[in-house]
């Protein structure tokens, strides 16, 4: 089999599984979304249930009074675009003054990855 006969099988395999992941995500209602993702252990090791892991870290964010949206191939799959991540972005809301205040409240949820943010 040469190569693009073999790529064109494996991209049609893809799509397939991308529509049919699309139909069931457009089918939940927000109640439903949000009973998926009742349990995670850690928002700071690798995780393949990446939308158990946004819970978690909403549950957190929540807790410290942090206001926030997520962004990013996780917005994208909630609402069922196809979009492959390996991560979870979000945008938080800081008043002007409070940086410190809110890497502080961050810092105490996840970890960063780089050492001198400030």
């Amino acid at each position: 089999m040469d190569l693009k006969k073999a790529y064109r099988i494996q991209q049609r395999g893809y799509e397939a599984a991308e529509q049919d992941r699309v139909r069931r995500l457009r089918g939940l209602t927000q109640d439903d979304w949000l009973h998926d993702l009742k349990f995670v252990w850690s928002v700071q090791e690798p995780d393949q249930d990446y939308f158990r892991s946004a819970m978690h870290l909403q549950r957190a964010l929540r807790k410290e009074e942090i206001i926030f949206c997520f962004i990013g191939g996780l917005a994208q799959q909630h609402w069922g675009e196809v979009r492959r991540t390996v991560d979870i972005d979000l945008t938080a809301l800081c008043d002007l003054g409070q940086e410190s205040e809110m890497l502080d409240k961050l810092r105490r949820i996840v970890s960063p990855r780089i050492d001198d943010i400030e």
